[in-house]
């Protein structure tokens, strides 16, 4: 069987975000999200691809892993509310310790490994992040906080192996794992939700005497 290269899934994924976006999804793929926006951005990351940044002595960053992160940044500083904010913050903590703890569980483990080592927790991450919050922005800050924090991660271990590189092609797969794996989340547990929001309605309607 012939290996996925790395980088694959990032831009099969993206691809058929775009047709998605294009087919009137917006709303379901990305919370509203024109398509000639989605289209723009993507080409824009494409672009920064192929520049490097230096970042200190052991590591390097990808440009477009870099601006994303900035526009993280951006959208949790201005376009959420100061009172979600440090919940946002902890939740990304939260679900990036989580993702370390799934890599460590399945390095350690292989048997476990359904698909594809850092795939499995990717996916598992993009669920546990519809669960913290259903709001497609909240989810942006969610995943690229954990998405650094588990880049970051190896810079505890000074003895380890150098530069660490935070945007490579493996780590795009990851995060568009995780985004794939959220949307899809956030779409069944809305599926679920409103059945249930209309059945517990008509019970508070119904009258005692026939409960």
């Amino acid at each position: 069987m012939t290996a996925i290269s790395d980088g694959f899934a990032a831009a099969q994924l993206s691809i058929i975000g775009l047709i998605l976006l294009a087919s009137g999804w917006n709303k379901e793929v990305a919370d509203g999200l024109k398509a000639r926006h989605g289209a723009a951005a993507l080409a824009m990351l494409v672009t920064l691809a192929f520049l490097w940044v230096p970042l200190g002595g052991r590591m390097i960053g990808n440009g477009a892993a870099l601006a994303l992160v900035a526009f993280a940044a951006w959208t949790l500083l201005r376009a959420i509310s100061a009172s979600d904010r440090l919940y946002l913050l902890g939740c990304a903590f939260l679900l990036g310790f989580l993702l370390i703890w799934l890599d460590s569980l399945f390095l350690a483990s292989p048997q476990l490994v359904l698909v594809r080592s850092g795939w499995d927790s990717a996916w598992i991450g993009g669920m546990l992040a519809a669960v913290l919050s259903l709001r497609a922005r909240y989810q942006l800050v969610i995943l690229a906080g954990a998405a650094i924090l588990v880049s970051l991660y190896p810079l505890l271990d000074a003895s380890g192996p150098g530069p660490i590189v935070v945007g490579d092609a493996a780590w795009w797969d990851r995060l568009a794992l995780s985004a794939a794996a959220c949307r899809v989340s956030t779409l069944t547990i809305g599926a679920l939700a409103r059945p249930l929001a209309r059945l517990l309605a008509a019970r508070d309607r119904q009258p005692e005497g026939e409960m």
